[in-house]
């Protein structure tokens, strides 16, 4: 008898500290926003009359990302190729995706850099204050003077604050 309540104290003692470890882990929950209402949030929060949204082609060819090997990929550039804003965000399939989203967007930054830094200091200086970032399911690349702004608006859309 004795045993049997010590093996199930001892049981009610790892399930307590598992309980307890999970309920402390900070692990963000899963937001799933469609691609429709990003889109529009984003436009809401941004002046994208200075931007185009751009196709699979444009994000191949200058982010070299494949749009397909995510749930979505929204991309916007400037209009004027003498400025270097651009705003990429995409919702990753799995979690394994935010590596290579960031290792990308940084060689997008000094691959933008390497031209700008040529000709238009101020776009270069904005570069440089680029945001790149990764969360639970999706991944944020801006390149603007309001990065920080778009980016805290960002984070509340997807539930991170």
């Amino acid at each position: 008898m004795k045993k049997n309540m010590l093996i199930l104290l001892q049981a009610a003692m790892v399930i307590g500290m598992i309980l307890f470890v999970h309920m402390r882990m900070d692990i963000p929950e899963e937001k799933k926003i469609a691609e429709e209402k990003m889109v529009d949030y984003i436009t809401s929060k941004v002046d994208t009359e200075a931007m185009e949204r751009r196709d699979s082609q444009a994000m191949k060819r200058f982010l070299s990302l494949d749009p397909s090997s995510y749930e979505y990929c929204i991309y916007w550039k400037a209009k004027d190729t003498m400025t270097a804003d651009e705003i990429v965000i995409v919702r990753f399939k799995g979690p394994e995706q935010a590596s290579d989203f960031a290792k990308k967007m940084e060689t997008r930054i000094q691959d933008q850099l390497d031209v700008f830094d040529k000709y238009a200091p101020k776009q270069a200086d904005l570069l440089r204050q680029a945001t790149v970032e990764t969360y639970t399911n999706y991944g944020v690349y801006i390149v603007s003077s309001e990065a920080d702004k778009l980016q805290e608006s960002f984070e509340k859309k997807i539930g991170i604050e």
